[in-house]
């Protein structure tokens, strides 16, 4: 059954993203991988669970660009389905990779910040730009693409190696596939050290298929959350 939720705040972010909170979800759905429907103003999205505050009352996450046709101001009725998807883990018995595209890329920001032990690598792929400041990357990570050499800010800021695919020719960042990236980064890899990267992603329905399915004998784990696409996403 349908939730009449209230716009806590709609802000636009680096790259033209939106920060969208609402009420009426529960704090406790907020999970990188859980994601709810919800209609505004005629037009259905998909708005990805990654943050929460319960004290404040609101439960949101990043939208794409596109996926909203103009920003709802606060106290703006939006109609939200019971949430879904599947929460990734974020406790893991080594530093994952964690890989993700589209409107996958917020949870896994989220998940980058929250999972013990912390990423060894962070890899995101872009129908535009980032969700985030980027810069120079201080981590020299072999098996890369040396034309990949943006980072993204806060998660440098943290110690957290992270790349960018983008197809909006962002400066600095990889002009191709994130799955590209992935492939050359595991290529730098012995065997032995490939079968002990778990591996965490964050993608649309449908995206990668094939390769995720590769992956899963190659890897120590693979924990693969799949996003609905919304208008505009």
């Amino acid at each position: 059954m349908s939730t009449a939720c209230r716009v806590v705040g709609c802000d636009r972010v680096a790259g033209g993203w939106w920060w969208l909170r609402l009420t009426g979800i529960p704090a406790d759905e907020a999970a990188p991988g859980r994601y709810c429907r919800i209609i505004h103003a005629g037009r259905p999205s998909v708005l990805p669970l990654s943050h929460a505050s319960a004290e404040e009352g609101w439960t949101g996450g990043l939208l794409p660009p596109g996926a909203l046709a103009a920003p709802p101001t606060a106290g703006t009725r939006v109609t939200a389905d019971p949430p879904g998807g599947h929460a990734l883990a974020t406790s893991y018995p080594a530093p994952p990779v964690i890989v993700a595209e589209g409107i996958g890329v917020g949870p896994a920001l989220a998940l980058a910040e929250r999972c013990a032990p912390a990423p060894r690598l962070v890899l995101i792929g872009c129908w535009q730009a980032p969700p985030a400041r980027l810069c120079p990357s201080r981590f020299l990570t072999a098996g890369l693409p040396p034309e990949a050499i943006a980072g993204i800010a806060p998660l440098e800021d943290a110690g957290v190696p992270a790349r960018v695919a983008s197809r909006a020719g962002e400066p600095g960042c990889f002009e191709g596939e994130v799955m590209e990236m992935l492939q050359h980064y595991l290529a730098g890899l012995t065997p032995e050290e490939t079968r002990a990267v778990p591996l965490a992603a964050c993608l649309p329905a449908g995206a990668l298929a094939a390769e995720m399915d590769g992956l899963r004998e190659a890897l120590a784990s693979l924990e693969l959350a799949r996003l609905p696409p919304g208008d505009g996403q």
